[in-house]
Order: structure tokens, then C-alpha cells, then sequence
């Protein structure tokens, strides 16, 4: 575990990122890497993975 920047980078290459808003097409990071959004509200809109290793993120639904 080290860390990156705006987050931690695991061993394998996979980050935790945090930030505003939706990762969605804006933030770029590893499949698998995970973002948790410091503004999310709503059980859809607080933790998201990414799904390509580019911009495509997927919410995950969290506990309300």
C-alpha cells in the first residue's frame, strides 16, 4: 500500500480515490480502483468502482 495522490495505491495497482461529484468520464484510475464521492447524498451516488480501467465507473449502492 503506498500512497498517490488523491488516494492510496494497492499493491496490484487499484486505488481509493475521493472527491466531489461523480468519477464518472472525469477521473481516470484502474479497473477495480474504488471513489468515494465527499458530497454523495443518496445510497447510489456515495461509492463507485471502476469498471474498464479508463473513465467508466459504476455506483455502488451503499447503506442509507
Amino acid at each position: 500500500l503506498t500512497t498517490a495522490g488523491t488516494g492510496f495505491v494497492l499493491q496490484e495497482g487499484p486505488k481509493i480515490l475521493a472527491g466531489a461529484g461523480s468519477p464518472n468520464g472525469v477521473v481516470v484510475a484502474p479497473k477495480g480502483s474504488l471513489f468515494l464521492a465527499t458530497n454523495g447524498s443518496g445510497v447510489g451516488d456515495r461509492a463507485y468502482i471502476n469498471r474498464d480501467g479508463n473513465t467508466d465507473w459504476t455506483a455502488l449502492t451503499t447503506a442509507s
